[in-house]
């Protein structure tokens, strides 16, 4: 018995030591939210919040909204996007497939568009997105669960 029991703590801590925290759970599901700062026109800066929610069922929306972050309009807001769609993570190449059915701007809404962004978990609550088509690295952490 006691032979079996100190396997079976073997086995817990192997598995422990061999997986990183991150690498344990690494489910979008929930609610995330990134920021980042980007230049925009005239030495001012633009900070760009993004609130993304993926449910277990494959659906997805976003809420993205800009602002000067600097000058006499620091804080106004330059514009807002909302986005809803599927999507489809592969943890195994790092790949977000977003399949975006609505995608408003302000007020102007298009047409269905496919996303792909590389992604990796930093941490149980904690990924960090890069479009394939390039662009700046954005980190999001977890909100809600």
């Amino acid at each position: 018995m006691k032979a079996i029991r100190n396997m079976l703590i073997g086995a817990v801590i192997l598995s422990v030591i061999t997986l990183p925290a991150y690498a344990q759970d690494t489910s979008l599901f929930g609610v995330w939210r990134g920021q980042v700062t980007m230049p925009g026109a005239g030495g001012l800066q633009v900070l760009i919040s993004m609130e993304q929610i993926f449910q277990p069922n494959g659906q997805f929306s976003s809420i993205t909204e800009s602002r000067y972050g600097n000058g006499p309009a620091a804080g106004r807001m330059i514009g807002a996007l909302q986005e809803q769609g599927t999507y489809q993570a592969d943890p195994n190449q790092g790949v977000l497939s977003l399949h975006i059915m609505k995608h408003t701007a302000t007020s102007k809404t298009t047409v269905p568009t496919d996303e792909y962004d590389h992604y990796h978990f930093s941490s149980p609550d904690s990924f960090v997105m890069q479009s394939l088509d390039g662009g700046p690295l954005i980190t999001f952490v977890r909100a809600q669960q």
